[in-house]
């Protein structure tokens, strides 16, 4: 995905995930990625975690649940 799709898709739909979601320190930016990149690929919770800094991956699973 380009950036500036990206930075689009933020704007859009971050307001909305920093009401629905606990970000667990993390910014926004990093979530969405988070949830782009695990919808894209076959990477476990865990592995998916790891990738973007999260403490743990029950953070990752209840961002992408």
């Amino acid at each position: 995905m380009p950036r500036e799709k990206f930075e689009n898709l933020l704007q859009i739909i971050g307001p909305a995930l920093s009401r629905t979601f606990i970000n667990d320190g993390q910014p926004i930016k990093n979530q969405l990625l988070l949830g782009i990149w695990a919808l894209s690929t076959r990477e476990s919770f865990c592995e998916v975690a790891n990738r973007f800094g999260f403490r743990s991956r029950s953070t990752a699973h209840n961002l992408c649940s």
